[in-house]
């Protein structure tokens, strides 16, 4: 329907197929802004019947200059549980990519409580980096392997696979991987390369790996509270990691029977932990990286805003000596009464009852 058109124009032009009771026009929420939809109940289903045949032959119909198109409406509960099936839908996604939402912190959240703004500019440029990258379709989230920033420079790769197994918190737990990354062209006073703060740690379990992350991610405990650890599932390329996998291939046949359960285990704790970050319709990575906005303060700014108006106009009437008198309200009654607009919610409400 075009924006244009009225309640009034709707019921006009599908009258003709029969008595209408209600045809109301729908708005988006918080404004009087039209979808283009609305809804038109019949009193006969014959008249209903009629229309639905005349809109899906050709010429059609047309209102306002535009060809319509329709369909049988769903009573309300059918509608909502239509809904919810959408949103409970299991998201397609082949590399993993919702785990990137597990370690990001959004600042002015709650978890981003103590945050310094060194962290979180540092945390804004991975999210910018992890998002350029992942554009490349042979990159994907890995669901075992951790990638950890704002390691101390004086870190052990013995210290550090000692915190990372303790931060699993499961005594079976078993790491296959965990280095430091150093820069080999510098060495430190001990002759060894200097560390350039960020390690990789690889689980053989998701599991263990997700409550790695959840321990260790932002924790003020672990190094210092002005420099937290930052940690995140880690993005890999699937052809290195194939020619990786192809030369240890050998090594692993004698394991195979083991391997297998264990892959097995690791995609049902890897499509819960999917299914629980992409609850509610969720994207991998929000489009808005920046603070947290909340509604209170928009609100409280607003009220603000009001009240610095108000002041400002008190204070010219007192300056230009004029004085402010309430308007006077006409109390008599007219002769006839007025009649009561209907609004457009309750004319909904009375729609959907009638069509449940």
């Amino acid at each position: 329907l075009s924006y244009e058109t009225t309640d009034k124009e709707l019921k006009e032009a599908l009258s003709k197929f029969g008595n209408i009771s209600l045809a109301v026009l729908c708005y988006y929420a918080g404004s009087e802004h039209p979808k283009g939809t609305a809804f038109v109940h019949f009193e006969t289903a014959d008249g209903a019947e009629k229309c639905l045949s005349a809109i899906d032959q050709a010429p059609g119909i047309l209102i306002g200059g535009r060809r319509i198109f329709g369909h049988q409406a769903l009573p309300r509960s059918e509608a909502a549980r239509i809904e919810k099936e959408k949103l409970s839908k299991k998201p397609k996604d082949k590399r993993n990519l919702f785990l990137l939402r597990a370690g990001f912190i959004r600042p002015g959240s709650t978890a981003a409580a103590g945050m310094s703004e060194a962290d979180a500019e540092k945390r804004a440029r991975m999210a910018v980096v992890a998002r350029k990258k992942l554009k490349n379709l042979h990159m994907f989230v890995s669901p075992t392997r951790l990638v950890v920033h704002n390691l101390p420079k004086p870190l052990t790769d013995k210290a550090f696979r000692s915190m990372c197994f303790i931060a699993a918190g499961n005594p079976d737990a078993k790491i296959t991987e965990c280095r430091i990354w150093r820069d080999r062209n510098k060495l430190g006073t001990s002759g060894e390369a200097v560390s350039r703060g960020f390690g990789f740690v690889n689980f053989l379990n998701h599991e263990d790996a997700l409550s790695a992350m959840k321990h260790l991610n932002n924790n003020p405990d672990i190094f210092t509270k002005e420099k937290r650890p930052i940690v995140e599932f880690s993005i890999e390329n699937l052809v290195a990691l194939r020619l990786r996998e192809s030369r240890l291939k050998k090594s692993q046949q004698n394991q195979k029977g083991n391997e297998q359960v264990i892959c097995d285990k690791n995609k049902l704790d890897l499509e819960q932990t999917k299914k629980h970050l992409s609850a509610g319709g969720q994207k991998p990575l929000p489009s808005y990286l920046g603070p947290k906005i909340r509604k209170r303060d928009a609100n409280m700014k607003k009220a603000q805003v009001k009240q610095k108006i108000g002041k400002k106009r008190k204070l010219q009437v007192r300056m230009s000596g004029t004085v402010l008198k309430k308007r006077k309200t006409n109390h008599i009654a007219e002769a006839t009464p007025k009649k009561k607009k209907t609004s457009r919610s309750k004319q909904l409400t009375k729609y959907l009852t009638l069509s449940g």
